[in-house]
């Protein structure tokens, strides 16, 4: 699910627990912009945000639309980044300097390309299941 398409549905849901799901895929889109592991990101939003997993700890629906938020914001950020990166690079083109890809956005490109391809996507429940397989939780 695109990155706006779950931001959206987090934002318009009444259903604190549709909201959930969403946000799940919302953490998960927004993964793959940064490359950046799904439980990474979402052990970071739990500690900023105090929330948990757990079916007690889970978050209200303002504090998961202050997360989406959150989210928006900072993936907003790493694609102004590399959009500006992109546009350094056509302009040295533009200039005839055909130079190689800065090593800065080369390995950026490289690292969203290589969690793409390695990454599942796999939604809200999945995620769960993969957490309880690879870290032995019941």
């Amino acid at each position: 699910m695109p990155f706006g398409s779950s931001f959206k549905r987090v934002m318009s849901y009444r259903s604190a627990s549709h909201a959930w799901i969403e946000l799940h895929r919302l953490v998960e889109a927004y993964c793959k912009t940064v490359a950046t592991p799904f439980h990474d990101v979402f052990a970071a939003l739990e500690a900023r945000f105090d929330f948990g997993r757990e079916p007690a700890k889970w978050p209200e629906l303002a504090t998961m639309r202050r997360v989406a938020v959150w989210l928006r914001d900072r993936r907003q950020l790493a694609l102004t980044e590399r959009a500006s990166a992109t546009a350094a690079q056509r302009a040295e083109k533009a200039r005839g300097r055909r130079v190689s890809v800065p090593a800065t956005l080369r390995a950026s490109e490289a690292a969203v390309r290589g969690y793409v391809a390695s990454t599942p996507q796999v939604g809200a429940w999945g995620w769960r299941d993969r957490r309880r397989t690879t870290r032995g939780c019941p």
